[in-house]
């Protein structure tokens, strides 16, 4: 497809770095946003972005001043931080709210036809909906005030904050199309450094144990998803929830399924 400019948050390592070598092979410009300066100049140098923002996510007045006029075709949200990143807002704010804060930003300068991809987890896409009623309006000023109050434990708040992104993704895509096409993709266990984090946790080490494709995945594979979800191939795919994890959830799913037909 003819150049285009696309946005890649979480760009200095793991699937956004791997996202931003795959947009920029393919002959794209890309404006690389991530809080890790060097790692950004890293990327910059082995010329694999046009363009570095360095941001720091959890900033709404930051957010709203770098990215001011910027010119997009599309955006791939891929930064995130998992259950050890302290806080339960902290989590929130970087996982569900400064994505959606940051679509809002760029809105008006994406372009005809603009591509919009949100990376949310497959813990989310396994979520329930116990805390449905708590997620609503993430973008409202007391936001992190009253799902803090509800949602103390990390681990949790990682899930929910996951779970709550995808359905965002679905809002959008709904509100957005036909201009803009938004999709969101759930990544299973990937080896990049917060997966690599991840394996100390036992529900980690059991997820990996149940991979149908027996590995975990490489943040190529996923970054190949997510260029096709930005690219013209995927012209008439919006509002999807695309898992890519090597088969984890279809395979807890299948078991669940047995285990419901043998009680």
């Amino acid at each position: 497809m003819p150049a285009k400019t696309f946005l890649v948050t979480g760009a200095a390592s793991g699937i956004g770095a791997a996202t931003c070598q795959r947009m920029t092979r393919d002959g794209h410009r890309v404006i690389a946003v991530d809080r890790d300066g060097a790692g950004l100049k890293e990327l910059s140098a082995a010329g694999h972005c046009a363009d570095t923002i360095v941001l720091d996510l959890t900033d709404s007045a930051a957010i709203r001043s770098a990215l001011r006029g910027l010119r997009l075709d599309g955006v791939a949200n891929v930064a995130g931080v998992g259950p050890d990143a302290g806080d339960v807002g902290t989590i929130f704010r970087i996982n569900l709210v400064a994505p959606l804060m940051l679509l809002e930003c760029v809105r008006a300068g994406l372009g005809p036809e603009a591509t919009v991809v949100n990376v949310s987890s497959i813990t989310g896409e396994m979520a329930d909906g116990a805390m449905d009623a708590h997620l609503g309006d993430p973008l409202a000023e007391d936001f992190i005030a009253r799902v803090t109050r509800v949602i103390t434990e990390p681990a949790a708040a990682y899930t929910y904050s996951k779970r709550a992104l995808i359905a965002e993704s679905m809002r959008l895509a709904a509100a957005w199309a036909p201009g803009i096409r938004v999709n969101c993709l759930s990544p299973g266990i990937i080896e990049t450094p917060l997966g690599d984090r991840s394996k100390a946790f036992t529900w980690t080490q059991k997820a990996a144990e149940r991979i149908p494709l027996r590995r975990l995945g490489a943040p190529r594979e996923i970054a190949d998803v997510i260029a096709f979800l930005l690219g013209p191939q995927s012209s008439y795919v919006v509002g999807a929830s695309l898992v890519v994890d090597g088969g984890y959830v279809a395979g807890q799913r299948a078991r669940q399924a047995a285990r419901t037909r043998s009680a």
